[in-house]
This record gives structure tokens, C-alpha cells and sequence, in this order.
């Protein structure tokens, strides 16, 4: 390509650009999202219809929850879905998600964390998987009193007068904590 050619193409992508910036100005979306996420969590759509890697800033824009390490197993279980949505809106790649997830670490957490981080190194640390973190995470804060007595408050669950949006609200979450006592589909 001589000079010409790749001043053209240059000027066109910044024509393209210029286009798409003020088509989006007048609609309310940023970023080239043409979802209408504001340049949020799914900012990292590209023009070629596929999707760029999840950078911290994309992570973050989805607004994680930030875990504390006092929530007990129904904090740590929320914290865990709710990290696995931002995950998958922010198309985060599995190599980040522990790092990220990690950043969303506060107070007890965080000390828990830094701690293991020194004991393995942090880039192993970070570079361990999802679900190994997760696995982490429920043998550090999720006492094995606790998920007797929540396992038992499934077992003897029991409707009071005609409250059944109470009861199967309070079925789910005790089943999503106790996924043994409702795995196979039959036991439930």
C-alpha cells in the first residue's frame, strides 16, 4: 500500500467513526453498543460482531457486589451468582475471573484473600479457576454447623397458613444452598 492508499483508508475509519459516535450521540447509546447499555457491561461488542476480551473497567461498569466475608452461606451463595452474572455480561474470560473476582474483596475477605495469595503467590493465585476459587470460598465461610442447620430447616419446611410465595421464595434459597437434598430432580 503506498501513502495515498493508507490515507484514504485512515480518513474513511475516521469518517466511519465520526458517523457512528453521532449516531449514537442522538440515540442515547455510547461506546458502539447498539443494545442501548449505555457503554456499561456490554461496551466490548465490536464491529466485527464477535466480542473483545473483558477488560477491569468493563468488569466494574457492571457494578459487582462486594463481599465482605461476614454474610454467612446466603451471602456468600448471592455473591457467587451475582459475580457469575457480571461474568457473563461482561463475556469475561475465564483467566480473569479470579483476579476480578478478587477485587471485589473487602475487610475479612480481603485479609482472607491477601493471606492465601501470599501462602500460593499471587500470579498462582490469580491463576486458578472459577470454580476452584468458588470451592475456596464455601470451605473458608461456609461452617459446617451453618449448612447442618440449614440443611435441617429443608427438611422440615413446612407452609404457614396460605403464605406459599413465603415458602417456595424460602424453598429455593434453602434448595440452592443444599443442592444435595434436591439433586436428582426426583428427590426435590
Amino acid at each position: 500500500m503506498d501513502s495515498a492508499a493508507i490515507e484514504a483508508l485512515v480518513s474513511q475509519r475516521v469518517a466511519d467513526a465520526l458517523a457512528n459516535y453521532e449516531t449514537n450521540k442522538n440515540t442515547g447509546f455510547r461506546n458502539g453498543d447498539e443494545n442501548g447499555n449505555g457503554g456499561g457491561c456490554n461496551s466490548n461488542v465490536n464491529n466485527g460482531g464477535g466480542h473483545r476480551a473483558c477488560t477491569y473497567k468493563d468488569f466494574m461498569n457492571c457494578k459487582p457486589k462486594s463481599f465482605y466475608g461476614n454474610e454467612g452461606v446466603v451471602g456468600l451463595t448471592r455473591w457467587i451468582e451475582k459475580m457469575e452474572s457480571v461474568f457473563e455480561i461482561s463475556f469475561c474470560d475465564e483467566n480473569h475471573k479470579v483476579r476480578f473476582a478478587a477485587c471485589t474483596f473487602a475487610d475479612a475477605a480481603l485479609t482472607w484473600w491477601n493471606n492465601h495469595a501470599k501462602t500460593l503467590g499471587i500470579s498462582n493465585a490469580n491463576a486458578m479457576s472459577w470454580s476452584g476459587l468458588k470451592q475456596l470460598l464455601i470451605d473458608e465461610y461456609c461452617p459446617r454447623d451453618e449448612m447442618q442447620k440449614l440443611e435441617h430447616e429443608l427438611w422440615n419446611l413446612t407452609m404457614k397458613d396460605a403464605e406459599i410465595v413465603a415458602y417456595t421464595t424460602r424453598f429455593n434459597d434453602l434448595a440452592t444452598l443444599c443442592p444435595s437434598f434436591v439433586t436428582p430432580e426426583i428427590r426435590r
